[in-house]
């Protein structure tokens, strides 16, 4: 990941973006400019994939309606013990093979 967090990326990206003026590109466009013009429409292209997987993750997230559930489960491990919380932790990922009842259940046991 090169020590740079995924919001200090993004934050560059939509910098980039707002300050890109594409020129049009002919027979009087020389080599540096044709790289430069490549590598902005390569950051712009990798930026609008972020932001639809963004969309594609908030529309998942709407469409099952999962947030109260996860509203819940902030609010579940706020007053849980703390080796409740690590068990939870450990067997979040087990959590989509079954129902949150079923999930609750082993969590307990």
């Amino acid at each position: 990941r090169g020590g740079r967090g995924r919001r200090g990326v993004d934050r560059d990206a939509r910098e980039d973006c707002g300050s890109f003026s594409l020129t049009p590109h002919g027979r009087d466009c020389d080599a540096s400019v044709a790289a430069s013009r490549r590598e902005k429409m390569q950051k712009l292209h990798t930026y609008n994939a972020t932001l639809d997987g963004r969309q594609w993750r908030h529309e998942l997230v709407v469409a099952r309606d999962l947030l109260d559930d996860v509203h819940e489960q902030i609010e579940i491990e706020r007053i849980a013990p703390v080796a409740e919380v690590a068990a939870r932790a450990r067997l979040r990922p087990l959590a989509r093979f079954h129902s949150a009842a079923q999930h609750e259940e082993l969590v307990q046991s």
